[in-house]
């Protein structure tokens, strides 16, 4: 799940979960996003996040683990732990993780949303 964090605008959801039925998400100005934030730095689609099952490295055949990846499609960046994604490349996200959607200036606490994994 993507829990919103202190500083970030109260008009985005709280919290968003992924399931198996809901496994993949767009964020953006544009109304069709499933998170929308009105922002002129906010790209119509800025970012797509999906939940994937990954085989843990060094593990038994049966042993998966649940993963968030997230890609950027904006044109002023998204941001993971302050640092900027490369543009239309998918990214793991690790528990903790801070997610941020305007630029933190390198702050790497600022963002909107914290990875939690259930």
């Amino acid at each position: 799940a993507l829990v919103r964090t202190e500083g970030a605008p109260t008009s985005i959801p709280s919290i968003v979960s992924f399931s198996a039925q809901s496994t993949a998400i767009s964020v953006g100005r544009a109304e069709n996003n499933n998170v929308v934030l009105n922002d002129r730095k906010i790209s119509k689609v800025h970012c797509r996040m999906t939940l994937r099952t990954c085989k843990r490295k060094g593990s038994a055949e049966n042993e998966v683990m649940k993963r968030l990846f997230i890609r950027d499609s904006s044109t002023f960046g998204t941001f993971v732990n302050g640092k900027s994604l490369v543009k239309e490349q998918w990214v793991m996200l690790q528990d903790g993780d801070v997610v941020g959607l305007r630029n933190p200036h390198g702050n790497a606490s600022l963002g909107e949303y914290r990875v939690k994994y259930q």
